[in-house]
């Protein structure tokens, strides 16, 4: 008879080690197959789409400083950015801290400083909460912030979309991540 234990031991050996080794591997196997449909935006994303999304918002996010182990949080609705960025963060090892868009000032406030966010992606539409904070921390500055909007946004934040256009990293996610590490913060 099978243990339990042995049981999670053959699944664990049968799945990718890491976020970034499943999207690698369903890009091998499917790559123009849809990974994201959204219908309210007409917009798909194949694996093979996605792949060179997520890598160059890897790229763009790593060379503004985030690392394994840093925390990013992202307050977007369910727009593409989203997915996208979240699995950028897992390519580079960092910690996704989940935001609700719809927190409030005072939520913000506790929430950037109890999760140590060192970076924060938010939608345009959330951007009145983030005026509204009482108590940002110095660990999150203006240069660290990056909006994501179908319009201009104030200019001592960066935007989303060019994230989006810098180089792609490699293929090969790092090499210094593993099963067991935080991915998310929620």
């Amino acid at each position: 008879m099978t243990s339990h234990t042995d049981v999670v031991k053959d699944l664990e050996a049968a799945l990718p080690a890491t976020i970034p080794e499943m999207l690698r591997d369903a890009v091998a196997r499917t790559p123009d197959r849809p990974a994201f449909v959204f219908f309210d935006h007409d917009t798909t994303l194949t694996y093979s789409e996605l792949d060179d999304q997520v890598r160059r918002v890897a790229r763009a996010l790593l060379d503004r400083g985030v690392r394994k182990g840093t925390h990013v949080a992202l307050m977007m609705p369910n727009v593409i950015a989203f997915p996208v960025t979240w699995l950028a963060i897992a390519w580079l090892g960092a910690v996704s801290v989940q935001l609700n868009p719809r927190f409030t000032g005072r939520e913000l406030d506790y929430k950037l400083n109890d999760a140590d966010v060192d970076f924060l992606i938010i939608d345009a539409a959330c951007l009145a909460s983030l005026e509204a904070m009482q108590q940002r921390t110095a660990r999150l500055p203006d240069s660290n912030i990056i909006v994501r909007s179908d319009g201009p946004v104030p200019e001592q934040f960066s935007m989303w979309q060019e994230l989006a256009t810098a180089d792609p990293l490699p293929p090969e996610p790092q090499p210094n991540l593993a099963a067991h590490d935080v991915i998310a913060i929620l």
